[in-house]
């Protein structure tokens, strides 16, 4: 899979990825590689992504999960330079998302557009491991779980539980079947 088979994808460029808000239609979204792990590391670093992954995230640590088959990262672009990244790993059957983090100074319609991007782009990932679901985890409080289950998830429950010291929180689990 090329970097930009993932935006030229015609499920993702649907009319469906675009219903969301036009934005999303104008989010590019790329794997990310070992040229963009300082990028990575800057945006962490500087607070620009949020919440998603630490902002101790070292170099090697991006660099060990960019170097898998079975792992990786997308990275999102959209109005006005707005980030998003979204990692991935196999776990048994299923491709886990993990650490999905948009611009925190993006408004709400750019930020659930950058994460409909990101979601939507895991896809063609997970057909492409032969993977038939894709299931995530997100604070109820702190992402838009609008805009996931309007790009296809379902949740599948919600636990309440405290993160960080702090909480408790409304932690829901979502499931894609493709």
């Amino acid at each position: 899979m090329t970097e930009d088979s993932l935006t030229e994808n015609p499920e993702f460029r649907s009319p469906d990825a675009r219903a969301v808000h036009p934005a999303v239609a104008q989010a590019s979204v790329r794997h990310a590689t070992r040229d963009d792990v300082a990028h990575i590391e800057q945006l962490l670093r500087e607070g620009r992504l949020f919440p998603g992954p630490s902002a101790s995230a070292t170099a090697a640590d991006i660099a060990i999960l960019l170097d898998g088959r079975t792992a990786g990262a997308l990275l999102a672009r959209g109005e006005g330079g707005a980030h998003g990244l979204l990692g991935y790993a196999v776990d048994g059957g299923t491709l886990r998302l993990f650490d999905l983090s948009v611009c925190p100074g993006a408004s709400a319609p750019v930020r659930d557009a950058l994460i409909t991007a990101l979601v939507r782009a895991a896809e063609p990932v997970a057909r492409s491991l032969g993977l038939t679901v894709v299931a995530m985890q997100a604070i109820r409080e702190g992402m838009a779980i609008d805009a996931l289950v309007a790009a296809g998830f379902a949740v599948d429950c919600e636990e309440y539980e405290p993160i960080g010291g702090n909480g408790p929180f409304a932690v829901a689990d979502l499931i894609k079947v493709l």
